[in-house]
Parts: C-alpha cells; sequence; structure tokens
C-alpha cells in the first residue's frame, strides 16, 4: 500500500499538457509553430514546483516537456522526487477541446511516512522509476484570443520501481532490496497555460 500511494504521489506531479494555438485575426488554428508554458496546479496542492512547455509540431500532433522537483514534506509524508515526462498529443478538434496521446516517463525518489517502518528510494540512487502509458484530457480557452488556458487531463500507465527500503529512522540502516510493478492511474492534471506565438504567423 505505500509503494501505491508513492507511485499515486510521483504519477500525480506529472502534468499532462495542452496544445498550442492562437489567433491570427483570420480564425484560430494549429497552422503556426507555437509554445505553451503551463502549470499543473494538481502538483502545486501537493508542494512539487512545476513547469511544463508544449510545441505544436502540425496541425493536429504536439510534444510536450514536464519537469517536476520536490523538496518537501506532505502532509505526514515525505517525498523527494525529480520527475520528468516527455509526450506526444494528438487533437481531434481544430481548436483547444478533446486530444489523446501517449507519454513515457523517469523520476528519482525518497519516500517516507511519518511512523512508518521503512523508507523507499530508487536503488543506489541509480534506477529511477520508470512510466510509460496513454493520456487523455480537455482543454477551455480563458480568453477570447486563446492566449490562456486550462486543461484536465488524466493518464493510465505501467511503472516500474527497483527500490532500496531503509529503517525508518535518522540514519536507518539498509534493509534489502525490491522490484515493483504498478499498473493504474499516472497522471491527474489540472494545469493553467499561456500560450506564445513562436513565428507570428501562418506557414
Amino acid at each position: 500500500m505505500r509503494l501505491g500511494m508513492l507511485v499515486f504521489l510521483l504519477s500525480a506531479f506529472l502534468s499532462v499538457p495542452a496544445y498550442a494555438q492562437w489567433d491570427n485575426g483570420k480564425g484560430i488554428n494549429r497552422n503556426n509553430h507555437s509554445l505553451l508554458v503551463k502549470t499543473n496546479a494538481v502538483g502545486w496542492g501537493m508542494l512539487a514546483m512545476n513547469m511544463a512547455v508544449e510545441y505544436d509540431v502540425s496541425r493536429a500532433v504536439s510534444v510536450v516537456l514536464p519537469v517536476y522537483y520536490s523538496p518537501f514534506n506532505y502532509g505526514n509524508r515525505k517525498l523527494r522526487t525529480f520527475c520528468v515526462q516527455p509526450g506526444v498529443r494528438y487533437w481531434f478538434e481544430r481548436v483547444d477541446g478533446l486530444f489523446a496521446g501517449a507519454h513515457v516517463g523517469v523520476a528519482t525518489y525518497n519516500y517516507a511516512k511519518k511512523g512508518g517502518t521503512y523508507r523507499y528510494q530508487d536503488s543506489d540512487a541509480d534506477s529511477p522509476l520508470f512510466n510509460i502509458g496513454v493520456d487523455t484530457g480537455y482543454r477551455l480557452p480563458l480568453d477570447k484570443h486563446h492566449r490562456w488556458c486550462v486543461e484536465f487531463s488524466l493518464g493510465l500507465g505501467y511503472a516500474y520501481l527497483h527500490y532500496d527500503r531503509f529503517f525508518n529512522i535518522p540514519n536507518g540502516a539498509y534493509v534489502d532490496t525490491r522490484t515493483k510493478n504498478f499498473f493504474g492511474i499516472d497522471h491527474v492534471g489540472v494545469s493553467f497555460g499561456y500560450r506564445i506565438d513562436w513565428k507570428g504567423g501562418r506557414r
């Protein structure tokens, strides 16, 4: 159960970004290369600093790179993590709306629950969590020029952990090394973003 919580906390930090678009006076479309800078409110709510950038590579496809870092405690849980989860998105509508995508991810972690018996850490600090999954979501504009946006997203996937256990006390002794396979929700996102017109015109 503790390992399941670890994976959930890590995956909830991973943002699934939205696609970039703009209004050039002739209607909104995805003809331009533009950049979306965004952050995931779910991550901030769990005390994980985060930012993502997304770049449109065609009218229907975008690529994204979110980065998360947590040096804080969350309630009675300590989670130190650095996460990246690059992905690709396919957009079904001309502007905003529905998308589906795929992602991979890696994360270093050091996790413990106050009062728990063990602390969990990626093995020898050299075996990060590995994740692969699919995601979907919906994005809405927040202004008439489609510069500001909000996106709701959810991902499902597989994660592999190779971790060391230590007794959860100061300078706790090493116990053993284990592996864990996880299938389930690997992303939750409520993200806010701002779009930058990268080229300033149609292709």
